[in-house]
This record gives structure tokens, C-alpha cells and sequence, in this order.
């Protein structure tokens, strides 16, 4: 029986990935899955003036000494899925007047982040036999694909197909187009093109596991608040509208090669598991931001290829 530990969407909030590697050891997980949206959203300022460090976190500002204070309200930072940064005055104001500067200093924030969390990952695997598989999320930016290859346990599945004996698996890390114009983002032609060429050479004789950031279209994984052109909610008689925003060419791609489980994220009030013919989708759905791990473990029987069952997980 192969057991698979799947989470997603993290968002920067480091305690979410600890408690994943934390919960794999009694999830007794043969495969750890990490399904993209690594990357936090925003650096804040921590301004050193005189042995103390100030600043504003979620519209509260706060003035403390270097040391164990600094050090406390740069982890409540992290908890939340933004990067403490600590700098001059001088720097600051760069940060405000030189946008150059600001995009440097949050690429580095970004890729020193997947670095520990790989290095965490690396650490915790070091004794294990299990797998870990990852790849980037739509919101992650390019600059950490070499963080992520650099990985000594933790393998990239993005755009590429991972052979491991009993069972293929592919990634895919890129959504369709979305409002908000995020890093990685292509028009649902280019998506099915690429699905294809990753899966080129796939061995039909063999179960394949999909690891695909964006749900399928019309599955119950991909079901969100719809906004219109200025990002506004839509409501309809008082209430939010909701309704698929998930990519056509993902489920194209499921009916096509049936992989025995398919693994998404993306949306992430849409925790949900569905058939697409043979496959078993699933959305564990994200609530980074209150610290709360949200993942999925799933049993397969790879001789019989058939998935004996999946359990949520919130904690």
C-alpha cells in the first residue's frame, strides 16, 4: 500500500511546511507531495535605529530592542506568509522610491525562504526512505526554480515526468489566465500542450499520479468568489457569486490519461475530491493564513491500481 501526504498553498507561512514534514512521519507517508504557492506575498520593514528595530505589521506598529523581541515578531511575520526584512534607514527609503530595488530585495527574500524550507525538507528526509515531490504554484515567482532543483531529497515534478518504479508521476506548476496577471500564468492551449509534451513517453502499463497546481474546470475543486474587470466580488440578489474558474485543459488531460489520482490546489476554499472518469481528483484546500495545515492522505494499491481511500487533515 502506498501512502501519499499532499498539502498546498502555502503562501510563505512557514509554520504550515513544518507541520507538514512533522506529520509525515506519523501519517506513515511513503510520498510527500507539495502542490505550489510556496511564495509569501510581501516584505515588511524592519528598521534598525539605535539597538532597537520598528515597524508596522497588520496595521499595528511596533518599536523593540534587538534580540529575542526582534526575533519574536519576525516568526509571527513568517506565521503569516510575509517576509521580515530587516534594514537601514538609508534603505528604506530605497525600498519606497526605487521599485528595482524593492523587486531585488523581495526575489532574495524569496529564494533564502525555499532555500531553509528545502534545506528543512533535506533534514527531516535525511533518515527516511520517503519521496518528496514539489513544484511552483502560479503566484511563485521564476527566480526560485533554482532552489528548488537544488534540493537533495525534495524532486521538482514542474513540466516533467518522474519515473519511481511502481508508479509514474507528473507536475505541472502554471494555472489559466486569472485576474490578478500572477507570475506564471498561460491561455489553456499552451497549458494543454505543454501537459502533453511532459507526459510524452509515459508508460501505460504503469499507474500514473498527476501533481497539477490548477484544479480541473467544472470538478468541485475550482468552484471561487468571481470578481469582474476592477476585482470586485459579483454579488447577485445581496450574496457573492460563485463558480468554476478551473482550467479546461487540466481536465481535458485527466480524461485523456487518466492518472489514478490527480492532486490540486489553487483555490483554496474549495476543499473537494470528485471523479473525472477513473481519476480521483482532489483539493485539500489552504488556511495559511491562521496557521492551520490542511492536507490529504491518500491509499493506493499499486498492483490492483485502484485507490482504497483519502482522509482530510486540518491541524
Amino acid at each position: 500500500m502506498l501512502r501519499i501526504l499532499f498539502a498546498t498553498d502555502f503562501h510563505g507561512a512557514e509554520v504550515c511546511f513544518r507541520k507538514l514534514f512533522n506529520l509525515a512521519p506519523r501519517a506513515k507517508a511513503d510520498v510527500i507531495v507539495i502542490g505550489g504557492d510556496l511564495c509569501g506575498k510581501g516584505l515588511v520593514p524592519l528598521v534598525e535605529r539605535n539597538g532597537s528595530f520598528s515597524g508596522q505589521f497588520l496595521g499595528t506598529p511596533f518599536d523593540v530592542p534587538a534580540g529575542e523581541q526582534t526575533e519574536e515578531i519576525e516568526k509571527r511575520i513568517r506565521f503569516n506568509g510575509f517576509y521580515p526584512y530587516r534594514c537601514s534607514p538609508e534603505e528604506i527609503e530605497r525600498l519606497r522610491s526605487e521599485p528595482e530595488h524593492l523587486a531585488a530585495a523581495m526575489d532574495g527574500a524569496l529564494v533564502s525562504t525555499v532555500e531553509r524550507w528545502m534545506s528543512l525538507a533535506d533534514e527531516k528526509l535525511a533518515d527516511t526512505g520517503a519521496i518528496c515531490v514539489s513544484i511552483p504554484g502560479n503566484d511563485d515567482e521564476l527566480v526560485i526554480d533554482a532552489a528548488l532543483d537544488a534540493s537533495t531529497r525534495v524532486q521538482n515534478c514542474d513540466g516533467r515526468l518522474l519515473d519511481f518504479g511502481e508508479f509514474q508521476m507528473v507536475g505541472f506548476g502554471a494555472s489559466n489566465p486569472t485576474p490578478w496577471n500572477s507570475p506564471r500564468e498561460f491561455p489553456e492551449e499552451e497549458i494543454e500542450r505543454r501537459l502533453d509534451a511532459a507526459v510524452d513517453g509515459v508508460d501505460p502499463d504503469r499507474p500514473l499520479l498527476a501533481n497539477i497546481h490548477v484544479p480541473p474546470y467544472r470538478s468541485t475543486l475550482d468552484d471561487a468568489p468571481l470578481v469582474d474587470e476592477q476585482l470586485r466580488p459579483v454579488i447577485k440578489g445581496g450574496n457573492p457569486v460563485a463558480g468554476p474558474v478551473g482550467s479546461h485543459a487540466v481536465r481535458s488531460f485527466i480524461e485523456r490519461y487518466q492518472p489514478l489520482v490527480s492532486l490540486h490546489g489553487h483555490i483554496h476554499e474549495s476543499r473537494s475530491a470528485s471523479r473525472i472518469g477513473g481519476t480521483l481528483a482532489i483539493n485539500p484546500g489552504s488556511d495559511y493564513s491562521s496557521g492551520t495545515l490542511q492536507a490529504v492522505i491518500v491509499s493506493i494499491d499499486l498492483r490492483k491500481r485502484k485507490v482504497k481511500g483519502h482522509q482530510f487533515i486540518s491541524g
